[in-house]
């Protein structure tokens, strides 16, 4: 068995951790150390935001989340983008806190990661209607229903236009 005496004597430039485990068995350690590996070895995926970022006009929400995935993809080796459903969520959360501008940027992030997914159009869409800019809501959905037809979309369209 490794001591603490050895591992604290590795090279400097591993990256590891260790964890003695003095409440487990045998058969649950597997587990326990498997899920606690993951979250060492993805650490720099998981999201960090503090309350203050959401109401500090002067912290950009999607560059942060650039730049967390930018680090993430070169850790990982592979080109990583934020995820566009917690993108979609973080937005209509700033859109429910009235925090309109990260709302905006969010969403307009999305739009760019990801052109050829209709629910970044229809979030850009619902956040321009609740902003009552009718023409680019409008826009919005007309692109998200170019990508694919969603009877949700259709009728938020026709809701707008008259039609």
């Amino acid at each position: 068995m490794l001591s603490q005496k050895k591992l604290n004597k590795s090279p400097s430039n591993l990256n590891f951790r260790w964890k003695y485990y003095p409440d487990e068995d045998h058969p649950s350690i597997p587990l326990i150390a498997t899920y606690d590996g993951f979250r060492f070895i993805f650490k720099e995926y998981n999201l960090k935001l503090k309350e203050n970022y959401f109401f500090d006009p002067s912290i950009r929400l999607d560059s942060l989340l650039a730049e967390q995935y930018s680090n993430a993809s070169k850790l990982l080796g592979y080109n990583m983008k934020p995820p566009g459903d917690v993108v979609n969520g973080l937005g209509n959360y700033m859109s429910m806190i009235s925090q309109l501008n990260k709302a905006e940027e969010l969403f307009k992030m999305n739009v760019a990661n990801y052109p050829q997914t209709y629910s970044v159009y229809e979030a850009l869409g619902d956040y321009y209607v609740l902003k009552g800019d009718k023409l680019n809501a409008i826009k919005s959905f007309e692109k998200a229903l170019s990508v694919k037809e969603i009877a949700d979309v259709r009728k938020k369209l026709e809701n707008l236009t008259g039609k």
